[in-house]
């Protein structure tokens, strides 16, 4: 237990869960609840559970966590983790604090992974939500979506018809 959630539990704060499932799916939602003041505010579970937690239930895969105090926040760890739905091979990982991308160890803040293989395909640091070097690794990404590829359809031809140099 950390010392917001110690501060929280000993000021009448009360650790509160919701499950909602819809189709194929269910999300975990922790809630703080203060009875006078009325409140409800999403937060990181207690015990390092994370704040909202969405499962595939056809193959049991925690395919997103949220890490959050009303906005994206952790500390020690990407508050974003999305997993493939099939494999369960974590596809992305963002590292957030206080609403920003910032990673303090000075590692990327913005990492993107092949959906079957799990290697790294993108990499992006930031410092304070500020993108300041991004490398991208083509020879990685063996298995991109259907939204992927339309998207790098996209840019191939906005490229043609602008030209190598850009717009003139």
């Amino acid at each position: 237990m950390d010392a917001f959630e110690e501060e929280k539990l000993n000021a009448g704060w009360h650790s509160v869960i919701q499950v909602e499932e819809h189709g194929h799916r269910s999300r975990e939602t922790t809630y703080l609840y203060h009875p006078k003041e009325r409140s409800l505010r999403i937060v990181h579970g207690l015990g390092g559970r994370p704040a909202v937690s969405l499962t595939d239930l056809r193959t049991g895969v925690i395919i997103r966590e949220e890490w959050r105090i009303n906005t994206m926040h952790r500390e020690n760890g990407p508050a974003l983790i999305e997993r493939d739905g099939r494999t369960g091979v974590v596809i992305r990982e963002d590292w957030i604090l206080h609403g920003r991308h910032h990673r303090m160890d000075g590692g990327p803040s913005i990492v993107r992974y092949d959906r079957i293989s799990g290697a790294v395909i993108y990499e992006g640091s930031c410092i304070k939500g500020r993108l300041c070097s991004e490398r991208r690794y083509p020879e990685n990404d063996l298995h991109p979506t259907a939204r992927e590829l339309a998207a790098r359809e996209r840019w191939k031809k906005n490229r043609l018809l602008k030209g190598p140099a850009g717009p003139t």
